[in-house]
C-alpha cells in the first residue's frame, strides 16, 4: 500500500504538476525561452541521478551534456546574438513554471527508477499514467463546464495520440532506457526531442531552418555522441556492486 501510494505520487509529481506547470508557462513566456528552459531536463536528470542514486559522471559525460545544451540555446534562439535577448525577455512568471516544471519531471524520472527497481516498467508506468489521468481530470471537468467541447475524428485521433504514443509508450521507453544505461546516457539522448519537433514544424508548415539551426544540431549530435560513448550498464554494474 505504501508503495502504490509513493507510485501515485509520482504520478501527480510529473504528469500532473510537471505537464501542467509547462502548459501554463509556455503560455506566458517565448517558444524559445520555453525550450531553453526545457532543455535543463537532462541536467536535472543527471544531477538528481548522482546525489540521489549514487550514479557517478564523467568528464566526458558532463562535457557532452554541456555542448548539447549549447546546441539546444542555439536551435532555439536561431542567432548566438539573440541569447541576451533573450535572458531579457520580461516573462518572469512563465520562465519560473517553466523551471518548476523542468525540476519536477527530472524528479519524476528519477524517483520513479527507485520504483523500477523493485517493479516491472509496465506496472509503474500503468500506475503513474492512470495516477496522473486522475489528477488532472477535475481541471479537465473545469475547462469542459467554461469552454464549448468539440469532439471529432481528428480531436480524438490527436488525443489517443498523446495518451498512447507520446505518453504510455514514451514513458514505457524511456523508464526502460533509465533502467539499464545512465543517467547520463538517457539524458543526453533526450536532447534529440527538441531537434525533431523543430524539424517537424520545418515539414509541417514550411518553418525556415537557418545555418544557425544546423550548427546547433551538431553540437547536439557531438555532445550526444561524447555523453553515450564508452557507458557502462547501470543494471550490470548494481548486480557486481
Amino acid at each position: 500500500m505504501r508503495t502504490l501510494a509513493g507510485t501515485a505520487a509520482l504520478g501527480v509529481l510529473g504528469p500532473v504538476a510537471g505537464q501542467a506547470l509547462q502548459t501554463f508557462g509556455v503560455r506566458q513566456t517565448t517558444a524559445s525561452a520555453a525550450t531553453v528552459i526545457s532543455a535543463l531536463i537532462p541536467v536535472f536528470i543527471v544531477v538528481l541521478a548522482v546525489v540521489r542514486l549514487r550514479q557517478p559522471i564523467g568528464a566526458r559525460q558532463a562535457f557532452g551534456l554541456v555542448v548539447a545544451f549549447a546546441g539546444i540555446c542555439l536551435v532555439a534562439t536561431g542567432n548566438p546574438g539573440n541569447f541576451s535577448a533573450l535572458l531579457r525577455t520580461p516573462a518572469a512568471a512563465g520562465d519560473a513554471m517553466m523551471l518548476l516544471s523542468a525540476v519536477a519531471i527530472a524528479l519524476y524520472y528519477v524517483l520513479s527508477l527507485e520504483v523500477i527497481q523493485q517493479y516491472s516498467v509496465l506496472t509503474v508506468t500503468a500506475l503513474t499514467s492512470l495516477a496522473g489521468a486522475c489528477g488532472l481530470a477535475p481541471f479537465a471537468a473545469w475547462e469542459m463546464r467554461h469552454g464549448a467541447a468539440q469532439f471529432n475524428a481528428e480531436g480524438i485521433a490527436v488525443v489517443l495520440y498523446l495518451a498512447v504514443l507520446v505518453t504510455v509508450a514514451g514513458l514505457w521507453i524511456w523508464f526502460h532506457a533509465l533502467r539499464v544505461l545512465p543517467a547520463s546516457t538517457v539524458a543526453a539522448l533526450q536532447y534529440l526531442q527538441p531537434l525533431v519537433g523543430v524539424a517537424a514544424s520545418a515539414v509541417l508548415f514550411g518553418d525556415r531552418l537557418g545555418a544557425w539551426f544546423w550548427v546547433g544540431t551538431a553540437l547536439v549530435l557531438v555532445g550526444i555522441a561524447s555523453s553515450t560513448r564508452g557507458h557502462t550498464s547501470f543494471a550490470g554494474a548494481a548486480r557486481t556492486s
